[in-house]
């Protein structure tokens, strides 16, 4: 019995091998491994959109569940400045539509010698932060470089 398992673009044969037929088993199983190769690269790709499509899909969800979550703790958060001011109502944040095209992965370069930085909130509170590392994306066919900051510990 031969078994082949086909995950995307990785194969995994099973085949047990008898002392007796190892040569004609060197053939099975280059023959069952072009043949494996050949079909995980016809299905990759209508797998491989359809795994995409699936995970945009899965990003926006998440997307407006964080979103619903949010609005709903500025609406009703104890802690929520809409609570400690009766004469301002929270009609909701105005949120831009999710874009799929502005995803992006990358990874974190960091600085050699992270430099501290102050950041201003928006009630005008000093934070300080190391301008720790970047990123390098690529949106809309340009490179942006994106930085990367942590907060200092006081």
């Amino acid at each position: 019995m031969v078994t082949t398992i086909v995950s995307k673009a990785e194969v995994i044969l099973l085949i047990p091998i008898s002392r007796q037929s190892q040569v004609a088993d060197i053939r099975l199983r280059a023959l069952i491994c072009v043949v494996a190769i050949f079909i995980a690269g016809c299905q990759t790709k209508s797998s491989d959109a359809t795994m995409e499509a699936v995970e945009h899909e899965e990003m926006i969800t998440s997307l407006l569940r964080y979103r619903e979550m949010i609005d709903s703790s500025f609406r009703s958060d104890s802690n929520s400045p809409f609570q400690q001011d009766s004469n301002v109502h929270f009609s909701g944040i105005k949120w831009f539509p999710p874009e799929t095209a502005y995803r992006t992965e990358s990874i974190l370069y960091r600085n050699e010698r992270p430099e501290t930085v102050l950041v201003y909130g928006t009630k005008g509170d000093e934070r300080r932060l190391l301008k720790y590392g970047y990123f390098l994306v690529s949106i809309e066919g340009k490179q942006l470089r994106v930085n990367a900051y942590k907060q200092v510990a006081d």
